[in-house]
């Protein structure tokens, strides 16, 4: 009962308001991982679809670009 009192006092509003009537700490656990690890798998995803289109435009600066595939290249970093 107190990790489920945990888990909810850490959530915004909007989420408790979600949330609230899960009984028991498991299974709001549970559905807090298969909700936001699936929304993850789909952000890398995204950043390797990024990735893979990038391209490169002779119309605006080299290092505005390198720069923004250092950006995208960064991103991939926080999910290791």
């Amino acid at each position: 009962y107190i990790c489920h009192g945990h888990i909810l006092n850490g959530m915004s509003d909007s989420l408790f308001d979600v949330y609230q009537n899960v009984q028991s700490a498991k299974e709001l656990w549970d559905a807090l991982e298969s909700k936001y690890m699936a929304e993850d798998a789909s952000s890398k995803k995204f950043l390797v679809s990024n990735f893979n289109n990038y391209k490169m435009s002779d119309s605006r600066p080299v290092m505005e670009q390198y720069h923004e595939l250092l950006r995208i290249l960064g991103q991939f970093a926080q999910y290791d």
